[in-house]
């Protein structure tokens, strides 16, 4: 019996599925360990079957790449400010949540600099939190 291959299209496929929300969940901009603790998986191997062992292979592929899409950071903008400057280090560029000290979602212009910095611009100075996903 001949042993294919799972095609990078299907790879696709169940990656794209993995992270997004799963159902009758609330839509979310990003994830957290715990949001993605259910998506996680793998089957028991056969080490002597070379079918299970591959999609064990892709699994894992899947399952680093849910893992390396979850990462966060917070960013605390302690001084009031019109435009915060921002070194996430996430190498890419993640969604925006901007809340003021009172925990209220504000609206702001994103500008990516990078994959590594972006630059946020408000009407008015104002301290609070960015949540990068």
């Amino acid at each position: 019996m001949a042993v294919s291959k799972i095609s990078e299209n299907t790879r696709n496929k169940i990656i794209k599925k993995s992270v997004n929300p799963l159902p009758n969940s609330p839509s979310r901009v990003g994830y957290s360990a715990s949001d993605i603790k259910g998506a996680m998986f793998k089957f028991v191997t056969d080490e002597e079957n070379s079918v299970v062992a591959e999609i064990n292979r892709v699994v894992d592929e899947v399952n680093t790449e849910i893992v390396s899409r979850t990462n966060t950071y917070v960013h605390e903008q302690a001084i009031a400010s019109a435009t915060w400057e921002i070194n996430h280090n996430l190498g890419r560029y993640p969604s925006v949540t901007v809340v003021d000290s009172a925990g209220d979602k504000v609206e702001t212009l994103t500008h990516y600099v990078d994959e590594n910095n972006v630059r946020l611009e408000f009407t008015a100075e104002f301290g609070g939190k960015a949540y990068l996903n």
